[in-house]
């Protein structure tokens, strides 16, 4: 990928910037902090993949308002540049994107169809070209980053998303269990049909050995139920019951007993009313309510009266309680006997519906038996319904699908073979565990080889491992001083840490090169912060190997090291706004 030029407006600090980019050689981008030097390189990264580095929000990326002259126009970048033999150019906006081929505008559906088209394009993950490509100083370093994205990152750049391989084996595994599947239900088909064949020339051929002797064992089988429910009809009894009395006599005579008991209960109610009902002496008047004096011998003659009353209504009630008596030992004899009615009555009743269905059962043998011997008649006169030829020609039916049931049971057998092939790529083959791991872990150990040479320049070695047989996939980076003391990366100093990124970015930057897109730049942001001097010579002649095939941008505001073979651009910050002299 040859970077060619970029043309910047209304981005941040930027009102309108063109730059054409060189593909080889050291470029110094220097400028004072603040001046907009980082800017520049943000807007390529943006207009490649619509993302800011500096923030999440697309609401930064506009010139702010108080900064905007006259010439201010809405914000956008033009990107060219050159791949794999084609020239393309790219043009964003905040709210658009069209891509050029060979000066052909790619038809896109949407700014997220035109966006995975040009990562189509580029080969390369974002992410992955901010830690090989552009080594932003306020991105996040691969060593800084969750195990999940710095897995992501290194299969980018080792490029073996074999997920389309993984995806195709499953499609053909259920294409074939498709097949599989059609082969079983051939089987299962021409097996009932065999079956049914081989149970219709037994059945014939039955038919054909007991075709008489079967009707006939029918026959008598019929005759022996027949004489076994004439032997039980001659069990049963063929006398009626007679009915003691009758029962409208008894249900009469019972009603009136049970009104003359009620009557006279009321009569008895009636002279215990009258006991109650006696009169006693008033005490006042019941007109003037004044107190009434009584003398003796009225007092003495209303008692006898009063107790001659009780006496004569006790007299009665003797009486009435005494007729009560009789009156429900009548009862009791009346129902006793309408009881032992019923209970004959219900016997009788049961006893009717017995003959009854004697009777109904007789009727049935009769018709059985005239149904038999039509039959027997008829049998006489009949002729075996299968022939010969009937048989043969069934038989040949059954060799046919015995021929095509083994040819199916073949057919299941290597289709079988073959899904579980399919199967194994699909969920093992093409697997975290399985070619991927060790294509993971090859290209790896190249990675770690060109970290190794990188570490031997700038004194600490980087060791990258996945353990890609975990579930978690545990990722491990152990950094170790050329004495052979290990650190992890936060004990090391600031410059330590400076020299660890630069050895990570190289060796990405390299495998990047020699395995996707090959870029033909690098943009390095504020790399000599935190460097010695030993290690500031040793960054360079490291950066000026790299530039005798890309060309690299270096952003600082402090140039230390020696300029003398390299390019100046000078980037000045007027009115808060970016110019390039």
């Amino acid at each position: 990928m040859k970077l060619a030029s970029v043309k910047i407006k209304g981005f941040r600090s930027i009102e309108s910037l063109e730059l054409t980019l060189q593909d080889k050689g050291v470029t110094f981008v220097q400028g004072a902090n603040g001046a907009g030097k980082s800017t520049i390189f943000e807007a390529i990264y943006w207009g490649l993949w619509g993302k800011p580095i500096k923030s999440t929000s697309l609401s930064d990326i506009s010139t702010k308002t108080e900064y905007r002259t006259s010439k201010w126009e809405p914000t956008s970048v033009e990107v060219e540049f050159q791949l794999k033999g084609k020239s393309f150019r790219v043009t964003r906006t905040l709210s658009d994107l069209f891509i050029w081929v060979d000066a052909q505008l790619l038809p896109i559906e949407n700014k997220a169809d035109g966006q995975a088209k040009l990562e189509a394009f580029l080969g390369i993950s974002s992410n992955l070209f901010q830690q090989g490509v552009f080594f932003a100083q306020k991105s996040l370093r691969l060593v800084d980053q969750k195990d999940t994205d710095k897995r992501e990152i290194l299969e980018s750049l080792f490029d073996i998303d074999i997920s389309k391989y993984a995806s195709y084996a499953k499609e053909t595994e259920q294409a074939i269990r498709a097949n599989l599947n059609s082969a079983i239900h051939k089987i299962a088909l021409t097996e009932q049909q065999l079956q049914t064949k081989i149970s219709s020339y037994k059945q014939n051929v039955g038919i054909r050995e007991n075709f008489t002797a079967n009707i006939a064992s029918m026959v008598a089988s019929k005759r022996t139920d027949l004489d076994v429910q004439k032997s039980d009809l001659l069990l049963l009894p063929n006398d009626e019951l007679e009915l003691v009395a009758p029962k409208e006599v008894l249900m009469t005579e019972l009603h009136a007993l049970e009104n003359r008991y009620h009557s006279n209960t009321s009569l008895i109610n009636k002279v215990n009313q009258k006991r109650l009902n006696l009169p006693l002496l008033d005490e006042t008047c019941p007109t003037c309510k004044q107190a009434i004096t009584w003398t003796h011998e009225q007092v003495a003659e209303y008692d006898a009266t009063r107790a001659a009353s009780l006496v004569e209504l006790d007299k009665e009630l003797a009486l009435l309680e005494a007729e009560a008596l009789v009156i429900c030992l009548q009862k009791d004899v009346k129902e006793k006997e309408r009881n032992a009615y019923m209970t004959k009555y219900r016997e009788y009743s049961e006893a009717q519906m017995r003959f009854q269905a004697i009777n109904n059962k007789k009727e049935q043998l009769k018709t059985s038996i005239a149904v038999l011997e039509k039959a027997i008649f008829d049998l006489h006169g009949m002729e075996c319904p299968v022939s010969v030829q009937d048989l043969e020609t069934i038989a040949s039916e059954q060799e046919l699908l015995t021929e095509a049931l083994e040819h199916w049971q073949e057919v299941k057998e290597s289709l079988e073979q073959k899904v579980e092939l399919y199967k194994y790529w699909a969920t093992v083959g093409f697997s975290n565990k399985g070619i991927k791991a060790y294509i993971f872990q090859a290209l790896l150990s190249k990675l770690n080889t060109q970290l190794r040479i990188y570490g031997e320049s700038l004194g600490l070695y980087v060791f990258l491992d996945v353990k890609t047989e975990t579930k978690s996939k545990n990722f491990s980076i152990e950094i170790t001083t050329l004495e052979g003391v290990v650190k992890a990366y936060d004990e090391l100093s600031g410059g330590e840490q400076k020299r660890v990124d630069l050895i990570v970015s190289f060796a990405l930057h390299d495998l990047i090169v020699a395995t996707l897109v090959a870029p033909s730049f690098l943009v390095m942001d504020e790399v000599f912060e935190g460097l010695d001097e030993s290690g500031l010579d040793t960054a360079m002649q490291l950066i000026r190997s790299k530039a005798e095939t890309c060309g690299v941008y270096l952003i600082t505001h402090d140039i230390k090291a020696d300029i003398s073979f390299a390019n100046i651009l000078n980037v000045k910050s007027k009115n808060n706004l970016t110019y390039i002299y």
